[in-house]
């Protein structure tokens, strides 16, 4: 398949919530789901209660493993980077949060609320195909002062699929 006829895109699954501060926190749930069987497209959900604002003195910590004879092994890719920022400045990470709930993310700080981040899907583009391995973890951290106020992982893969049938998958999550 041509790189130009197809889409590489990171695949999550097994998103599992490790730990959460249940005074900044509540309620968190972060799932992954496809719509259908024969839909090759996973979509992650996250859903909890906000107790406290969320401004730039929280952190956002992303940690890349990677898969080798069945244990996971820290890489050298990561994304640390404070919460007001990174909505406004990263890319990358950020598209799939933006994209599961744009109008909260245009301002900041973010008040204490229930909030469902629904359809999320994970990075997809040019720049994975330089990415050095093809399977492993992705862990996520949010601190504040330093202090872990939540964790949790989801296992990724880089797949390539036809561009036209990555697009009808995407489409299905405004649709169903």
């Amino acid at each position: 398949m041509s790189l130009s006829t197809a889409v590489l895109y990171m695949e999550c699954q097994h998103a599992t919530v490790v730990y959460y501060d249940r005074n900044y926190l509540s309620d968190v749930v972060f799932t992954s789901k496809r719509y259908k069987r024969e839909n090759p497209i996973y979509f992650q959900t996250v859903s909890g209660k906000l107790l406290k604002y969320a401004d730039n003195s929280y952190t956002l910590h992303f940690y890349i493993y990677e898969l080798l004879s069945n244990t996971y092994k820290r890489s050298f890719i990561e994304v640390n980077a404070n919460f007001c920022d990174f909505m406004s400045k990263d890319n990358i990470f950020s598209r799939s949060l933006k994209s599961a709930n744009f109008k909260l993310f245009t301002q900041c700080p973010i008040p204490p609320g229930e909030y469902h981040l629904d359809n999320m899907t994970t990075p997809f583009g040019p720049f994975l195909k330089g990415f050095p391995f093809k399977q492993g973890r992705i862990y996520f951290n949010v601190t504040r002062n330093d202090k872990v106020l939540a964790s949790a992982y989801a296992d990724m893969r880089i797949k390539e699929m036809a561009a036209k049938e990555f697009y009808k998958y995407i489409a299905v999550r405004t649709t169903t």
